[in-house]
């Protein structure tokens, strides 16, 4: 994989498919983007961020083993206007100090059309979403959510005709 500012310069090195680094990434955002690549030319990703907070940067990225923060199948799905806060910090390797974490976010059968929202527990809600997703169908994105208040996050699904959607949170990462 590869890091940038921009200019595709620093090589992380190479990684066997299902290796994880083992040394920080530098995450240094240029305007309002940073980009991430693979080194053999058949994936890219342009990763856009618009910061609504005072985080200091620039921050290190540290992965971790992927780990499921919350599924909400065992107990009561997300329903429109009620969200939901979810304990991050602390579970999973994930240090108190985080400031940030890299999701995969995943709606399981939506019982209608709508949106799902995560941002840091404390913070105003933001207008856009996280994913949006149809009825009946499993989806998922990935994504950076601040952390909040105590280390959490919140999430919102908002379901048109008052329905309701199971939500799936796995962690893949964090930012210090």
């Amino acid at each position: 994989p590869w890091a940038s500012d921009g200019t595709w310069a620093r090589r992380l090195g190479d990684l066997a498919p299902d290796a994880l680094p083992s040394s920080p990434v530098r995450f240094t955002p240029v305007g309002n983007r940073v980009f991430f690549g693979a080194h053999d030319g058949t994936a890219g990703v342009e990763l856009w961020s618009f910061p609504q907070s005072a985080l200091a940067g620039p921050l290190d990225f540290y992965t971790v083993t992927p780990c499921r923060l919350a599924d909400t199948r065992p107990a009561a799905p997300l329903l429109p206007n009620q969200p939901r806060t979810f304990p991050v910090s602390g579970l999973c390797g994930i240090p108190p100090e985080a400031k940030a974490v890299a999701v995969n976010l995943t709606v399981i059968a939506p019982s209608g059309p709508g949106t799902l929202i995560a941002w840091p527990t404390g913070a105003p809600q933001p207008a856009t979403s996280s994913l949006t997703y149809a009825t009946g169908i499993t989806r998922t994105n990935n994504g950076t959510v601040e952390l909040g208040t105590g280390g959490q996050i919140q999430v919102h699904g908002q379901t048109a005709a008052n329905g309701q959607v199971h939500f799936a949170l796995d962690v893949v990462g964090y930012f210090r």
